[in-house]
């Protein structure tokens, strides 16, 4: 596991140096993106998460539930080869069971199916609901498991990712967990809105990549899979040459969490606050922003630029009930 772990750390590392290169020289984000903004974005990106530069992407935007796990669905049972999956929440529920049945049938059907969970935001999906999925061969493990839940509470510890990679051509990312309550189904939160992204392209490559880290980090060492990635393909040279259509753009998955002291997203949102020119539409259903983000949002308003903040009226965590009466920023 060492030795896998230090051959993709070094593979990367030269990777992400060349694309720093090229990013200094105007050679990496195609002409019709490649802002001075754009620039700074993607270096700190490379510098603080070793985010690389992906082209050839197109991307598909889900605001509803119920319309994106449709695609979902309709994606898995196409697949041939394997499917990933990786969510903080998978209740056991209409949805949960669903989600859960159709993995049943893509795996006794030969697809390698992994699935990785957090333990405390899937309390109820135990070992009797996943049991007839293992049945199958297929692969569950939950993260940080139900053992550390009595001695560690911190929410930032938690597995908070909700990825899908299915036969390395399509991969999801976003906000939406996978339970009723996401499909508009529960009366209590009405008609839940949330952003998904469902990507086809060589992005889909990084977020295997993730899942294979979560992965690896939660199995033993002898269970533990290998960053098979060709990066040849993703040169900063071919990225540059490519001519870019409606939908197709170069992307970057940038983590984030508890294995390092850096704040990597939240630099990202500072850099993109100060280098707003005319407008700034912030929407999250958690807002808890630290003098940093808040300075940045005031300061933004103050210099003129229109700045609009979106949070639920109705907050699915009491604990992150935000209070109206906050500090004006407009």
């Amino acid at each position: 596991m060492h030795a896998i772990q230090t051959e993709y750390r070094r593979g990367t590392k030269a990777f992400v140096a060349m694309q720093k290169h090229a990013n200094t020289h105007g050679r990496l984000l195609p002409a019709a993106v490649s802002s001075t903004a754009a620039k700074e974005l993607t270096t700190l990106f490379l510098n603080t998460a070793s985010a690389p530069v992906l082209g050839d992407n197109s991307v598909d935007l889900f605001f509803d539930g119920q319309k994106k796990f449709a695609q979902l669905f309709k994606d898995i049972e196409a697949a041939k080869d394997h499917v990933f999956v990786e969510y903080y929440t998978f209740y056991n529920d209409e949805l949960g069971n669903q989600f859960r049945d159709l993995l049943i049938k893509k795996a006794k059907q030969g697809v390698a199916v992994k699935v990785l969970y957090d333990a405390w935001g899937s309390i109820g999906a135990n070992k009797k609901f996943w049991a007839p999925l293992l049945a199958t061969g297929a692969k569950v493990e939950a993260y940080f498991s139900s053992q550390h839940l009595i001695t560690d509470f911190r929410l930032n510890y938690r597995l908070h990712r909700k990825i899908v990679v299915i036969d390395d051509a399509i991969g999801y990312i976003g906000g939406f967990n996978v339970g009723d309550q996401y499909v508009s189904r529960k009366k209590k939160f009405g008609f839940w809105r949330d952003t998904h992204l469902r990507i086809r392209g060589n992005t889909v490559y990084a977020l295997k990549v993730q899942f294979l880290m979560d992965w690896n980090a939660t199995v033993p060492d002898d269970q533990a899979e290998p960053y098979a990635i060709d990066v040849a393909p993703l040169s900063p040279e071919n990225l540059a040459t490519r001519h870019i259509h409606l939908g197709e753009a170069p992307m970057q998955i940038v983590a984030s969490g508890p294995d390092s002291s850096a704040q990597q997203i939240k630099y990202g949102y500072v850099k993109m606050i100060a280098s707003a020119t005319k407008s700034i539409r912030l929407q999250t259903p958690y807002l808890i922003p630290d003098d940093t983000a808040m300075d940045a949002l005031i300061t933004a308003a103050l210099a003129g630029i229109d700045v609009q903040v979106m949070v639920p009226d109705m907050p699915d965590h009491p604990s992150f009930s935000v209070p109206r009466s906050t500090t004006p920023i407009t």
